[in-house]
C-alpha cells in the first residue's frame, strides 16, 4: 500500500518541494510539462517544410542540431517551450516568417536514481516514463521500504548539480516529510531527481 501512495502522490496532487530542485511549469508531472533531458531521443519536423525534419537525441548538454539553424539548446524545456524557441529562432533568424514546429519524444532517456544503507533491497531504481523526480517516499517504498534498524530522520540524499560539478550532501527527515499534512494532502514534500543516491543510516539503540 505503500508503494501506491507514494506513487500516486509523485503523479497526482503534487505538493510544495522543499529541496530546491528544478522548478516545473506546473504541479502535476505528466508529459505536458516533462523537461527535456540528456540523450531523450526526439523528432523535429516543420509544417510545409520536409526537408527540415530530423530525428536525434539530445546530447549531454542538452543540445540538438537543427536543420538552417545548427546547433540548439531544448534540454530543460518542456515540448511547448522548445517548439517555441525553435519557432522563434527561424523567424529571427529570417529563415520562416510564420513556422509550424512540431516536435515528438521517440525515447526518453534512462533516468535512475540509487538507493542504500538500511532499506529493504538496496538497488538503483529507473523513474517511470516520463518523469522528471520522484517524491523521496516513493523511491524508498520502491527500494522495499525501511529496515528496523533505519535512522528515518537522517537521511542523506547526495546530489550533482553545482555548476562546478560539486556534489551537495542534503538531510531529510522522514517523520516530518510523512506527517506534514492538510486535509490529507502533503502540503509539504522532497523530490529525488535523476543522478539522486539516497542514503537511510542504521539506527544505534
Amino acid at each position: 500500500m505503500l508503494v501506491l501512495i507514494s506513487v500516486l502522490s509523485a503523479f497526482g496532487q503534487a505538493p510544495n518541494p522543499v529541496d530546491g530542485g528544478p522548478p516545473s511549469e506546473n504541479n502535476e508531472a505528466t508529459l505536458e510539462n516533462y523537461l527535456l533531458a540528456p540523450f531523450d531521443k526526439v523528432s523535429l519536423s516543420v509544417f510545409d517544410e520536409p526537408d527540415l525534419s530530423a530525428s536525434q537525441r539530445l546530447t549531454a548538454r542538452g543540445e540538438i542540431t537543427v536543420p538552417l539553424l545548427g546547433t540548439v539548446q531544448i534540454g530543460g524545456l518542456s515540448i511547448e517551450s522548445a517548439k517555441s524557441r525553435l519557432e522563434a529562432l527561424y523567424v529571427s533568424n529570417r529563415f520562416l516568417r510564420s513556422p509550424q514546429v512540431f516536435l515528438a519524444i521517440d525515447e526518453f532517456s534512462p533516468k535512475r536514481i540509487t538507493v542504500l544503507g538500511q532499506i529493504g533491497s538496496p538497488s538503483s531504481l529507473e523513474l517511470p516514463m516520463g518523469a522528471n523526480y520522484l517524491e523521496i517516499e516513493a523511491a524508498i517504498a520502491m527500494a522495499g521500504g525501511f529496515t528496523d534498524l533505519a535512522r528515518r530522520s537522517n537521511i542523506r540524499v547526495t546530489r550533482k548539480d553545482r555548476p562546478d560539478g560539486r556534489e551537495r550532501i542534503m538531510e531529510v527527515n522522514m517523520d516530518d516529510v510523512l506527517s506534514d499534512e492538510k486535509d490529507g494532502f502533503a502540503t509539504t514534500r522532497f523530490r529525488v531527481y535523476p543522478g539522486d543516491i539516497i542514503y537511510v543510516p542504521r539506527r544505534y539503540f
